[in-house]
């Protein structure tokens, strides 16, 4: 009897210890899917001391957006998506989708002679309601992003590969345009940020 006790107060540290070091393999490994962020700032250079000759310098140097055109600040996005089909019982589906969005923003950069700098209060004002301006189009490209990430693998039902790779492709192309349109409707609720204080103003 005590024999079959010790037996059964071994097995049971040993399959603890195995359940532990089970848990900590689990825990620890890769993710299957995944969604990635990065982001980081690109800066163009200007000279100047007052409204007009920071304007006229920012109007010459400013990157250009994805949408063509010159602003100020400009927040680009890349979003690149991989994804991995599998099959079970006849029904096709995305089994792993790793998802990179890689947000870029461009602003400016004021180069200022030594000395007393009678604009810098202001322009510091400017520059920060244009930086969170610019944060809010990296917000909604993220948004999209994640939704598209949950809409790859939403669904688990397809009768062929082909269902897939079109599932895939409408479902990119929807918050793309997503992404797209927001982003041009908050510019064109704040003016271009104008609304929230990106706008210099004079002394």
């Amino acid at each position: 009897m005590r024999k079959f006790r010790k037996f059964l107060l071994l097995f049971s540290i040993s399959f603890t210890l195995s359940l532990l070091a089970s848990y900590a393999w689990y825990s620890n490994r890769p993710p299957r899917n995944t969604l990635k962020v990065t982001t980081h700032i690109e800066y163009y250079d200007i000279h100047g001391n007052t409204p007009m000759e920071l304007t006229a310098a920012m109007k010459k140097e400013a990157a250009t957006s994805n949408d063509g055109h010159k602003y100020f600040g400009v927040t680009n996005w890349n979003l690149n998506y991989r994804t991995t089909l599998a099959e079970i019982d006849g029904l096709h589906f995305i089994d792993k989708a790793d998802i990179a969005l890689d947000i870029i923003y461009h602003l400016p950069n004021r180069i200022t002679s030594e000395g007393e700098d009678l604009y810098a209060q202001e322009w510091n004002r400017f520059y920060t309601a244009l930086y969170d301006h610019e944060k809010v189009h990296a917000t909604i490209a993220e948004t999209h992003a994640k939704e598209l990430y949950d809409a790859f693998l939403s669904r688990k039902d397809f009768s062929n590969k082909e269902e897939v790779r079109l599932f895939r492709i409408q479902t990119a192309n929807k918050y793309f345009e997503n992404i797209r349109a927001n982003n041009r409707q908050y510019d064109k609720e704040t003016n271009q940020g104008e609304t929230q204080g990106a706008r210099l103003r004079s002394l």
